[in-house]
This record gives C-alpha cells, sequence and structure tokens, in this order.
C-alpha cells in the first residue's frame, strides 16, 4: 500500500505492541528498504539468508521477494521451526 519493498522481512523484524487493551503487529527496521519506482528489478542481494527468496542471487522481482520471505515467515509460525 505505502509502495516500499521491506527487503529484510523476518520473525525479528516484527514488534507486538500493547496499548491498554489493544495489542498491534509493526513491521520495523527499514534500514535496507526501498521504495518502488519505475523499475521492477533490484540488482543488489539483501536480507536475512534464511528468509531470502533464491531469485535474490540474481536478477529479481521487488515484490516477490517479499512474498517469499512472508511464507517463511508463515511456516515457521506454524511449524514452530526456523531451520
Amino acid at each position: 500500500d505505502k509502495k516500499v519493498n521491506h527487503r529484510d522481512l523476518n520473525l525479528k523484524n516484527f514488534m507486538l505492541r500493547q496499548k491498554d487493551d489493544l495489542s498491534n503487529i509493526q513491521l520495523v527496521d527499514f534500514g535496507l528498504s526501498k521504495e518502488l519506482g519505475n523499475i521492477n528489478t533490484q540488482i543488489a542481494v539483501s536480507g536475512t539468508p534464511y528468509y531470502v527468496a533464491p531469485e535474490n542471487l540474481v536478477d529479481y522481482g521487488i515484490l516477490q521477494s517479499d512474498i517469499w520471505s512472508l511464507g517463511i515467515i508463515i511456516y515457521v509460525l506454524l511449524s514452530g521451526k526456523e531451520s
């Protein structure tokens, strides 16, 4: 929605924020993030090794890399195994 590619999605970059009786999950650490522009590929490999998409070893689609990392996060949450 904000047109930003995070490029380093992993469990350590999500924080639980509690205020009153409400809890929110927030995404943090935008140090490697890039704004989406007209170009749909990135050249530099970046991210946490276990969560990085194989496509990151060559030119890759920006959105696909974050989707891959999100899939790894869902797998870890459902299985309870990180490696």
